[in-house]
C-alpha cells in the first residue's frame, strides 16, 4: 500500500495528546507549588485544582479520541474546525455541561465531606 502524497498529517495523534497533557500537568503542578510555597500549607483549593486538572485531562482524552476516530474515518470536517476550532474540539454543549458539572459537583461533595464529617464524628 503506497502512502497518499496529499494526505494531511494526523492532527490528533497520541504523541500530540501526550505533549498537551504534559503541558497542562506541568502548569497545574507549577501553580499548585507556588500556592503551597507562598502559604506554607496545603489548602483545599490546592486539592481542588488537582481534581479539576485531572477532570479536564479525562475530558480532553475523550474528545481527542472522538476527533481521532473522525479523522481516521474521514468524517472530520476541516472547514468546521477552521471556522471554530475551540468549539469543534469541545464538541456538543450538553456533554460539556454534564462533564464539568459533575466535576464541580464532585468538588462540592468532597468539600462538604471534608468540612462536615469531622463535625459529625464528635
Amino acid at each position: 500500500m503506497t502512502p497518499v502524497p496529499n494526505a494531511a498529517p494526523c492532527r490528533f495523534s497520541w504523541p500530540k495528546f501526550a505533549l498537551n497533557a504534559a503541558v497542562l500537568t506541568a502548569v497545574t503542578a507549577l501553580v499548585d507549588w507556588f500556592y503551597y510555597a507562598s502559604s506554607g500549607e496545603w489548602r483545599f483549593a490546592n486539592e481542588a485544582v488537582i481534581v479539576l486538572a485531572v477532570w479536564v485531562l479525562l475530558f480532553f482524552a475523550y474528545r481527542w479520541h472522538v476527533l481521532r476516530k473522525q479523522e481516521l474515518a474521514g468524517s472530520f470536517s476541516e472547514e468546521r474546525y477552521k471556522a471554530h476550532p475551540i468549539g469543534y474540539f469541545g464538541g456538543p454543549f450538553k456533554p460539556q455541561i454534564l462533564w464539568f458539572g459533575s466535576a464541580v459537583l464532585t468538588i462540592v461533595i468532597w468539600d462538604f465531606c471534608r468540612v462536615f464529617l469531622p463535625l459529625l464524628r464528635r
